[in-house]
Order: structure tokens, then C-alpha cells, then sequence
């Protein structure tokens, strides 16, 4: 299940709810106010896939086999 981040329009207040991908900003209350006046707020992510380098200054050569 992945985690939507919303913001409550009667408050302000912003939180992470982890509900099903098929739930909507209707089945979604604020949990400081109660409201179900809320909005969903793009977030960003971030992925790493192992083995590969981040760095841009590094070259290949600066790797070795492994192992």
C-alpha cells in the first residue's frame, strides 16, 4: 500500500495516510481537525538501484571486480 501525503484546507495541517491505491480524498479525514475537506499533495521519491554509482566524477576504472 503506498503512503499519500494530504493537506487539510480547514487547518492547514499536512500528513501521510498509507491506504489502498484505490482510496480517495473522500475516504480520507484530517486527523487533527476531523475535516474531510483535504487535498492531496504530490510528493517526490527517491530509488537507488544497486550497483550503479551515483557520483559523476567517478570513471569505471575507479571500481574493481568485486567480490
Amino acid at each position: 500500500m503506498p503512503i499519500y501525503e494530504y493537506v487539510c484546507k480547514k487547518c492547514n495541517h499536512s500528513f501521510s495516510v498509507l491506504q489502498k491505491a484505490v482510496s480517495t480524498e473522500k475516504d480520507t479525514m484530517c486527523p487533527k481537525c476531523g475535516s474531510g475537506d483535504i487535498k492531496k499533495n504530490f510528493s517526490v521519491f527517491s530509488c537507488v538501484s544497486p550497483g550503479k554509482s551515483l557520483s559523476t566524477s567517478s570513471s569505471p576504472s575507479d571500481f574493481s571486480g568485486g567480490g
